[in-house]
């Protein structure tokens, strides 16, 4: 029996997969349970719909990615916090605290997407990571500066 998956399954498939299975296996498991549904040629077009709209929605989401990408290349970041005489900071800088002063300057970027190799515990210019996954990412230059 064709079904159509609607959940990732280990052994089976991922979502919006397609696949053949036996009647039994479909029946008594994944059509109760709401794994999948009968592939009739109607369920089949929405899910060729879904796609084509998903990636639409995907396409979206990069490009704007790509213009917020632009935008965090292009502002420099610096912040400000205390330190001991020979520059080393009371904390380390967290990713929260680049997020904030991304959003400071009118830029909205999340949590997730700042990638910290090293701690940052010293005063000075620090190369942070911005990765908003699909192989979008950048190096920013984070300039730490003592009050």
């Amino acid at each position: 029996m064709k079904v159509i998956l609607l959940q990732n399954i280990d052994g089976i498939g991922k979502k919006h997969d397609v696949k053949d299975v036996s009647d039994g296996h479909a029946k008594n498991f994944l059509l109760p349970q709401r794994l999948a549904k009968i592939a009739t040629p109607d369920a089949l077009q929405l899910l060729e719909k879904d796609k084509r709209a998903q990636s639409a929605r995907e396409q979206a989401v990069r490009k704007k990615m790509h213009v917020i990408l632009e935008q965090v290349r292009n502002t420099p970041i610096e912040i400000h916090v205390r330190a001991n005489a020979q520059g080393e900071l009371f904390g380390a800088i967290s990713s929260v605290v680049i997020v904030d002063a991304f959003k400071g300057k009118g830029i909205t970027i999340p949590k997730e997407s700042v990638v910290i190799e090293q701690p940052i515990k010293h005063v000075g210019d620090h190369t942070v990571r911005i990765n908003f996954g699909w192989g979008i990412e950048t190096k920013i230059t984070l300039s730490v500066k003592s009050l």
